[in-house]
């Protein structure tokens, strides 16, 4: 298994190509759908799945393009963010670069539980935003904006709640083993163990 991150884009997000033979997943593309189509064809690799973490416009920004691009790719999301793909104040588009909704006809699957789609394990953390999930793939915890290098995700946007972020983050910290390695959707990786003993959200989870 291979994993690229591709960061260098407006918002500093990390979207994550995961590559195995010759197939991948991409976690949060968010506005790189011309790197990622590039890569694809560069390097003949068939896209299988688009996860999202949650439904924020730098996770989810060409979701679009790449539908469009490759309209039999499922793509998934916490069903409790399906809302904000139609609201740009709620997937605070309208906030940055400029508002944008998305069609009904976008074919996005909604995931509401602890689900497993090819190997790959979606736990709901929500507190970021309702529906926000972190995404278990082998020793990788694929956390989105729930937790970060040190720190974690803003409670203050659309259906942001901090009493729910801090149950998600009690059961990230009970769950796991120590030595998942964190793939965050911004900043830098980082390990469960770190994070238990360095960051101070996570320290008085223990």
């Amino acid at each position: 298994m291979k994993i690229l991150r591709l960061s260098n884009n407006y918002f500093e997000e990390n979207c994550y190509i995961v590559v195995e033979n010759n197939a991948c997943s991409i976690i949060d593309p968010g506005l790189n759908g011309e790197k990622i189509i590039e890569y694809l064809n560069t390097n003949n690799i068939i896209l299988k799945n688009i996860f999202l973490t949650h439904g924020h416009i730098d996770h989810i920004g060409d979701i679009d393009m790449l539908n469009k691009k490759y309209p039999n790719c499922p793509i998934y999301l916490g069903e409790h963010d399906i809302p904000l793909l139609y609201d740009a104040s709620l997937n605070v588009s309208k906030m940055s670069i400029k508002p944008k909704t998305y069609s009904e006809k976008l074919n996005v699957t909604p995931i509401l539980e602890k689900t497993t789609i090819d190997g790959y394990t979606f736990y709901p953390t929500p507190g970021h935003t309702k529906g926000s999930m972190i995404i278990e793939k082998g020793d990788f915890l694929f956390t989105g904006d729930t937790l970060f290098k040190g720190t974690v995700g803003r409670t203050d946007l659309p259906t942001g709640n901090i009493s729910d972020l801090n149950e998600s983050l009690s059961f990230i910290s009970k769950s796991f083993s120590k030595d998942k390695k964190i793939l965050p959707g911004h900043y830098d990786y980082s390990t469960l163990k770190e994070e238990l003993k360095n960051n101070p959200y996570l320290r008085k989870k223990k």
